[in-house]
């Protein structure tokens, strides 16, 4: 149990880390739920295949900026990336 604490503690966990697994592994499960589906709702399993590759490139930029950022700091900032797109959608919608 101290090994799997330890490996954990090694992997310097931040915020899109946990985001882009999260986002990962719910992309490929909703791919192969819309992929066989009828109609336009097919159409869907491509935005997931979109989600993946963002997920994908989350997890890049995460672990590439580990290596010159403190996890903590860094998870701030995460943070404040992801309120920043949450407060952007919500006024682009908003507006319409």
């Amino acid at each position: 149990m101290k090994v799997i604490f330890n490996y954990i503690r090694n992997k310097k966990i931040t915020t899109f880390l946990i985001v882009g697994i999260v986002l990962l592994i719910f992309s490929i499960i909703m791919f192969f739920y819309y992929l066989p589906r009828p109609g336009g709702e097919s159409m869907a399993s491509f935005g997931y295949i979109l989600y993946f590759f963002i997920s994908i490139i989350m997890l890049f930029v995460d672990r590439l900026l580990v290596q010159f950022i403190k996890p903590k700091r860094l998870s701030l900032f995460e943070l404040l990336v992801i309120i920043g797109f949450i407060l952007i959608i919500y006024i682009l919608h908003e507006i319409q």
